[in-house]
């Protein structure tokens, strides 16, 4: 019998095969190679147009335009801006302009005037490039700012945040100090702070070093929800502070409750403040040494006082002794 050579048998298998992959491509190399310049013709054109159009505010003179410009600032992030440097277009990492030198007139300054705002990007709709006049603000970068605080007007400050109501505010690399009168207190640093409001919730959240530790502060107003208390976080992380103010959601928060957490020690009470002290009542104290109820008033208005009593249920003298 005939022995059968499978290896030549094996070589023309593989040969019939690969003619047979080459003419099933075939018609599709065909088609890309007859129509890949009409493609690079689409995508260029595309590409041109695209390009003419992100460029077009580049033309426009937006320093004659500052007054307009400032005015958009208020109406789409409630900020009262004053701007004194120069005012620039770029679409580099999307469409925005970029301000430098402003002053915020929201938060008198305790020093004399000055641009307490370095640098300030404002987003804009890609749609909205054509005209100047037509040029709508998304969001509100601002950076390296520095602002002081006077603890006098705290009053103030809470008015001016209770009706808040902006479009997505993003601050970064700032910083914000506190003065009782003309004294400086302290400051929290490298700030890096989120604010949005989308009708239904609105929510600011800030991180930042204060005391050589890191802060981190998260308020939460629920919009709709009128039956809903909002809520203000504060944490600090390395020594392990974390304190949670609940006040009703008229966005009033002379009055409300306090929870702080502090390793072991757990304090909560109701509060009430008019001009002058702070009322503390249904008051509970917890650690491990003791377990009781406080009550009392503090006063800052003259003059700094503490006057509150604390009541026993338990002290454990084990962990005393």
């Amino acid at each position: 019998m005939k022995k059968i050579d499978y290896t030549k048998f094996s070589h023309l298998v593989k040969k019939a095969l690969s003619k047979k992959i080459e003419m099933k491509f075939l018609p599709k190399v065909s088609f890309v190679n007859k129509y890949k310049f009409f493609v690079l013709y689409v995508v260029g054109f595309i590409s041109l147009t695209l390009l003419i159009y992100l460029t077009i505010p580049f033309f426009f003179n937006y320093n004659s335009y500052k007054g307009n410009i400032e005015k958009k600032i208020f109406t789409n992030f409630n900020l009262k801006a004053e701007i004194e440097g120069q005012i620039k277009y770029t679409f580099i990492p999307s469409p925005r302009i970029s301000i430098k030198n402003i002053t915020l007139k929201n938060f008198p300054s305790i020093a004399k005037k000055r641009a307490n705002v370095q640098e300030m990007e404002i987003l804009i709709p890609f749609k909205t490039l054509v005209k100047k006049e037509k040029i709508r603000f998304d969001t509100i970068i601002i950076k390296d700012a520095e602002i002081d605080l006077n603890l006098e007007n705290i009053d103030g400050y809470f008015n001016l945040f209770k009706n808040f109501k902006a479009k997505p505010i993003i601050i970064i690399n700032s910083k914000l100090n506190f003065y009782n009168k003309k004294n400086y207190i302290a400051s929290i640093e490298n700030i890096d702070l989120k604010y949005k409001d989308n009708n239904y919730l609105k929510k600011t959240t800030l991180k930042g070093k204060f005391l050589s530790d890191e802060l981190e502060i998260n308020l939460e107003s629920k919009i709709k929800q009128k039956t809903l208390p909002n809520i203000l976080k504060i944490k600090l992380k390395k020594i392990g502070l974390l304190a949670k103010l609940t006040y009703p959601s008229t966005n009033d928060p002379r009055s409300g409750n306090i929870q702080i957490s502090f390793k072991d020690n757990k304090v909560s009470f109701n509060y009430l403040k008019n001009n002058k002290f702070i009322t503390i009542d249904k008051g509970k104290i917890k650690n491990n040494y003791i377990d009781g109820n406080i009550i009392g008033k503090i006063f800052y208005n003259p003059f700094f006082n503490v006057d509150v009593h604390v009541d026993l249920n338990q002290l454990n003298f084990k962990k005393v002794y």
